[in-house]
């Protein structure tokens, strides 16, 4: 399993959308998201890239990257929301 660094995650509808958002890109068979760990584990297929994966919950309007990768060195509270998630998030 690919594993992925989530932030801006504020509660459980959250993690809801972000589990949702890369089992519907094709290759990716499951994933499992921690709101705890500030973390997901996406299972792909042989030869697919995380790259769609981080696309789709980025596109939510959380923060994703692949686990092992450097930080870019700018830190946001993950309990910063967006005006995009705000509506939609019950916490």
């Amino acid at each position: 399993m690919t594993k992925l660094d989530i932030t801006g995650m504020t509660c459980e509808s959250c993690v809801a959308r972000v589990k949702h958002a890369p089992e519907q890109v094709h290759g990716v068979h499951a994933a499992e998201v921690s709101y705890a760990r500030g973390n997901a584990r996406v299972a792909l297929d042989a030869g697919v890239s995380a790259d769609a994966s981080i696309a789709a919950v980025t596109g939510l309007g959380y923060r994703a990257r692949l686990a092992d990768t450097p930080s870019p060195g700018i830190f946001r509270s993950p309990f910063a929301h967006s005006a995009r998630r705000r509506a939609t998030c019950n916490a």
